[in-house]
């Protein structure tokens, strides 16, 4: 038993920094990097009988595959649950809270995209054919060329159409703005 817990000591120690990358080319968040590889090796810990700790490839391969396996995980129950860690100490918490996690940047992106649906949708009321044609190729990815056979007129017509009502939507959108 002593011999088993050495070589997992040992296992552990060159292995961890490996799992942690590699969790870590995944997330892209070092915390939860840390708290995946510490999983992984929570999980060789209760399975060290099953390992053969004299094939460094296997061992290699093994953390690889369990890695993956746990940040999928993790990433799919991230898609459903989201902490916020929130610190009085305001100098402390300015590190933590990050942009995304900002209430006021969240409410401006709320509004923000509640303005470009109504210039989208005023576009939509005063020029239907510009609408269809930049809901069809931005929205849809439906090409060009295809739109443009269906509305008899050329390429480059309706790359044309597609910036005007663009630019006709951005200066909506300074107007919308201005109001409020």
């Amino acid at each position: 038993m002593k011999d088993m817990v050495e070589n997992f000591t040992g296992f552990y120690n060159a292995f961890f920094e490996f799992s942690a990358r590699s969790a870590y080319r995944i997330v892209k968040e070092k915390n939860a990097a840390m708290d995946i590889a510490q999983e992984v090796f929570l999980y060789f810990l209760k399975n060290q009988e099953t390992l053969d700790f004299s094939d460094e490839a296997k061992l290699r391969a093994k953390i690889g595959w369990k890695t993956r396996k746990v940040c999928l995980d993790y990433l799919e129950r991230s898609c459903n649950k989201h902490e916020m860690c929130i610190i009085n100490d305001e100098d402390n918490g300015a590190d933590i809270i990050d942009e995304k996690n900002n209430p006021e940047v969240v409410i401006l992106e709320l509004e923000d995209k509640a303005d470009r649906e109504l210039a989208l949708e005023m576009l939509r009321r005063e020029n239907p054919v510009s609408y269809d044609i930049l809901i069809r190729t931005q929205l849809y990815g439906v090409p060009p060329d295809v739109v443009a056979k269906e509305y008899g007129v050329s390429r480059n017509a309706i790359n044309n159409r597609n910036l005007r009502s663009k630019a006709w939507m951005e200066e909506k959108l300074k107007k919308i703005r201005r109001q409020t």
